[in-house]
């Protein structure tokens, strides 16, 4: 591994192994709401950075290039975009870039199912929080506070009833058949595996 695809992976490592200190934590099993929105923000980073590495390994391999600030990154179909590597945190720029790139090896490092389970794991982050600002910032750039109660919960082991669901929630039911909980967002509940299972991957393959 060359100098520059090891500094970001061990950074994106490093956050990898962040959150899963914190999902491991007592105060993970205390509140969920408390650390749902630290542990999103550090595995999306991590995703970032573990893209980011895939794609300057690419270029450390296949340019003489040393300085990759002002690298602009590739759509899927090959054509360069405006944005810079290291400006750019679109998570579905850099994923389209990293695949096209990738498909110009000889010998790609991705095979069709893991491409094909990387869209689908990232299918909620690019919706909810493609640029990364939604679990960085608590208001938007229209000024607009975030909407961040993801999760109700609802004592239920008394004479139980479903909740009404508003638009876009989502229902889960403990282990123990006691509490209802509902998730304002649609996909959030998920992200922490899907982003998860997608790390992992794309570290293993550096």
């Amino acid at each position: 591994m060359k100098r520059n695809t090891k500094i970001f992976y061990n950074d994106s490592h490093s956050y990898y192994y962040s959150a899963m200190i914190l999902i491991d934590s007592k105060l993970k099993e205390d509140d969920d709401q408390l650390l749902l929105i630290p542990i999103i923000f550090l595995l999306r980073h991590s995703l970032e950075l573990a893209i980011k590495a895939h794609i300057v390994k690419y270029l450390e391999e296949n340019t003489t290039v040393v300085n990759f600030n002002n690298f602009k990154i590739y759509d899927k179909k090959g054509i360069q975009l405006k944005d810079k590597l290291f400006a750019t945190h679109s998570i579905k720029k850099l994923f389209d870039c990293m695949i096209f790139l990738d498909k110009q090896r000889l010998f790609p490092v991705f095979d069709y199912n893991e491409i094909r389970f990387m869209k689908q794991s990232l299918r909620h982050t690019i919706r909810l929080d493609d640029k990364s600002d939604y679990f960085r910032y608590p208001i938007g750039k229209s000024l607009k506070l975030h909407k961040r109660n993801f999760i109700k919960k609802y004592d239920i082991s008394m004479d139980w009833c479903v909740p009404e669901l508003k638009t876009r929630e989502e229902l889960f039911i403990s282990e123990d058949n006691k509490t209802v909980v509902t998730t304002r967002h649609f996909g959030v509940m998920y992200m922490q595996n899907e982003l998860t299972e997608c790390i992992e991957l794309l570290l293993s393959k550096i």
